[in-house]
């Protein structure tokens, strides 16, 4: 399973550089369609996704993720991204750490 994320350019770049393949760049016309595009891929597990714009999604999409098993949306926001690390923000989102072995 991949980790997908989804945001405008200032958003993704710390992802990108990270080492993190399935980046998908938004922005205020086509937020809805490309989250729709990767929410249905099968082989993204995790959607990280831009605060600001997962407050914009219609509530039945938000009911429709609330739901979801795979994949899991976790939001963060830009200052969430510097006050800690990726893992941290995943854990403190589904109360499980993924890189524990």
């Amino acid at each position: 399973m991949d980790i997908a994320v989804i945001g405008d350019r200032d958003f993704i770049v710390g992802f990108e550089l990270s080492g993190v393949k399935k980046i998908y760049e938004i922005g205020e016309s086509d937020y809805l369609e490309r989250f729709e595009e990767c929410f249905t891929k099968e082989n993204v597990g995790i959607i990280i996704m831009d605060d600001k714009y997962f407050k914009k999604l219609p509530a039945r999409l938000k009911k429709k993720i609330e739901k979801s098993v795979s994949p899991v949306v976790v939001s963060i926001s830009e200052s969430d991204i510097g006050a800690t690390d990726i893992s941290a923000l995943i854990k403190r989102s589904l109360g499980v750490d993924l890189w524990k072995s």
